[in-house]
C-alpha cells in the first residue's frame, strides 16, 4: 500500500476507535433549531430543510451526526479518490462541526449535528455567494464539477438542482455500484 493510503486510514481508524470510547448520544440537544424526527432510532431530515437533506446522504449511519470518516465513505460512495475525500473530511468537518454545535464544548470528533445545519449556512442575499460577492468556495464548485461531470464535460442543470436535496448523490451512488457490479460479472465471466 501507498504510504498516504496507510495514513488515510489510520487516522479514520483512529477516529473510529475515539468515537467508540467517547459516545455522542450524551450530548446536550437543548440548543436543536429543528427537533430531532426519529423513526426506529434513525434520524430522518426534515422535508422542507434542503441542507438537512443534502447532508442527510453523508450520515452513513443515520443518527444524526455527520462525522469525518462518514464524510469520507460518503465522497469515496460518489467515485472522489482515497486523498480527496481524507482533505474533504477533514476540511469539511474542520470547518462546519462548532457552527452545528452553538453553546457545546468543541468536539475532537468534529461532528456535524444535522438537526442544526442551517447554522451552517453561509450569511448571503443569495446563498451563493459570500459577503463580499464572490462565489463561496471554489474548491467546492471544483469538486462537484469533478464528481459529476457527464462524459462531454458538461455538468447539468438538472444534476446541480438534486445537489440542493442530495437526490444527485443518491443516484450517482447508484450508478457506481451498477457499474462495479457489471464490472465484476464481466470479470467473472472471462
Amino acid at each position: 500500500m501507498r504510504k498516504s493510503t496507510i495514513l488515510s486510514l489510520s487516522f479514520f481508524c483512529f477516529l473510529f476507535l475515539s468515537s467508540s470510547l467517547l459516545s455522542s448520544n450524551s450530548m446536550d440537544s437543548t440548543y436543536s433549531i429543528i427537533s430531532d424526527k426519529q423513526e426506529k432510532g434513525k434520524f430522518k431530515p426534515d422535508e422542507n430543510n434542503l441542507m438537512q437533506k443534502h447532508a442527510f446522504f453523508f450520515d452513513r449511519n443515520q443518527d444524526g451526526s455527520v462525522h469525518p470518516w462518514e464524510t469520507y465513505q460518503g465522497l469515496r460512495a460518489l467515485g472522489a479518490g482515497v486523498l480527496l475525500s481524507t482533505a474533504c473530511g477533514i476540511f469539511i468537518n474542520g470547518a462546519f462541526s462548532q457552527l452545528t454545535r452553538p453553546g457545546k464544548f468543541p468536539s475532537l470528533l468534529f461532528p456535524i449535528e444535522l438537526r442544526n445545519i442551517v447554522l451552517a449556512k453561509i450569511k448571503s442575499g443569495t446563498d451563493t455567494y459570500d459577503e463580499k460577492g464572490r462565489i463561496s468556495t471554489w474548491t467546492q464548485w471544483s469538486l462537484t464539477y469533478h464528481l459529476f461531470k457527464d462524459e462531454h464535460g458538461l455538468l447539468k442543470k438538472d444534476t446541480l438542482r438534486g445537489l440542493y436535496d442530495g437526490s444527485t448523490f443518491e443516484k450517482r451512488e447508484k450508478e457506481l455500484k451498477e457499474k462495479r457490479n457489471a464490472l465484476a460479472k464481466k470479470k467473472a465471466s472471462i
